[in-house]
């Protein structure tokens, strides 16, 4: 059975003038080379999601310069067309999202804008037959001002709802009753200017209440919800071992095992630390211990592993596989040719029965 990778999309000097990255998953925790997008003017922003309804995701951006939402059309092949502009925003764009509010199983744009009393909104943005009809989640002329709002499930009753923060440093929901009807302002009980900066929202324990993500004082912490309350006396968690000057984190199950993992971006680095909550039905089999030397290696690289394996696989950093081989017989060790292989960093995955392992070399 196939396994779905899940490739990872950032962003480098989004203050400056804006760039966009594809980092391709290779497995096994390994990632490619970081593969930039061409693009012709600034952004604060952008989101993932399947823009014209073809089955594949594309890459949407707000732009700075001209106020319009453009995106990227992903053909399914690793290529990505240049800007297309589709809707002209007009105003400040705080954070844009996809998902489904109206269970009508295609996803929408959520947009919030805000700063200023005449466009302090949350706002859909659907797409039918590439025409985008506009609805209201949140709209008001006073204050607080929204600002970065996340769609998640807050009260586990099944439908999305909309978490924000504000300029009078409270966290809000607006619960969603279906049929295009949400909420009021409704005060989660969590002091953002004392208690940190909001950065992710998700369901990090597996109990169907989305949790917050937020950093302060270059410290990650995650905070519990309790069934629909982030109050100051719920359990409160330090993530160790974060680098300095934090930027933004991003929750997603890269490794496909059940759970959400932490990818976090500072200054000069891009990084994820796993997430353990899921408690799987089956037990995870042990990964074959392996070991390649030389390392750096010129001509040959030799195999060693702990169990006998049947097959080896070699991969460059743009996930292109460059060489395959089943053996005849399964066997710990193996001697392979590196001759064809251009100078350069390449990841070899081993197969014994059920389960994979894989090292990082260097051929010079």
């Amino acid at each position: 059975m196939r396994t779905e990778k899940k490739d990872l999309i950032i962003t480098q000097n989004t203050n400056v003038s804006g760039s966009l990255c594809w980092i391709k998953n290779l497995g096994s925790g390994f990632f490619g080379a970081k593969q930039d997008f061409a693009t012709s003017s600034a952004y604060t922003g952008f989101t993932i999601g399947d823009m014209n309804n073809d089955g594949k995701d594309d890459i949407i951006v707000d732009q700075l310069s001209s106020d319009y939402l453009s995106y990227f059309r992903n053909d399914g092949a690793g290529n990505f067309t240049s800007f297309t502009q589709f809707f002209n925003i007009d105003y400040n764009i705080y954070s844009i999202e996809f998902a489904d509010l109206d269970q009508n199983n295609s996803n929408d744009l959520i947009l919030s804008t805000g700063g200023s009393s005449s466009n302090n909104n949350i706002f859909r943005l659907e797409n039918v037959n590439d025409a985008f009809t506009q609805s209201y989640v949140y709209t008001a002329t006073a204050t607080p001002y929204i600002f970065t709002s996340h769609v998640v499930d807050f009260d586990n009753d099944g439908l999305m709802d909309v978490v924000t923060n504000s300029s009078d440093c409270s966290l809000y929901w607006f619960k969603n009753f279906g049929a295009n009807v949400y909420s009021s302002l409704n005060p989660i009980g969590y002091n953002s200017c004392a208690n940190g900066e909001m950065s992710s929202v998700g369901d990090l324990n597996l109990d169907g209440y989305a949790d917050l993500i937020y950093f302060k004082n270059n410290d990650l912490y995650w905070r519990e919800n309790f069934q629909g309350t982030l109050a100051d006396g719920n359990t409160t968690i330090s993530i160790d071992e974060i680098p300095d000057n934090i930027q933004s984190t991003t929750l997603v199950d890269i490794d496909n095992d059940g759970d959400l993992d932490l990818f976090y971006r500072t200054y000069g680095e891009f990084g994820w630390f796993k997430n353990n909550a899921a408690e799987l039905s089956v037990p995870t089999q042990t990964a074959t211990k392996l070991t390649v030397f030389p390392n750096p290696a010129k001509n040959t690289l030799n195999i060693t592993a702990a169990n006998a394996f049947e097959a080896y696989t070699i991969v460059d950093v743009t996930g292109k596989v460059v060489a395959r081989q089943t053996l005849s017989a399964p066997a710990k060790n193996q001697q392979i040719d590196l001759g064809s292989l251009s100078s350069g960093l390449y990841f070899l995955e081993i197969q014994s029965g059920t389960t994979k392992s894989a090292q990082k070399f260097v051929k010079n």
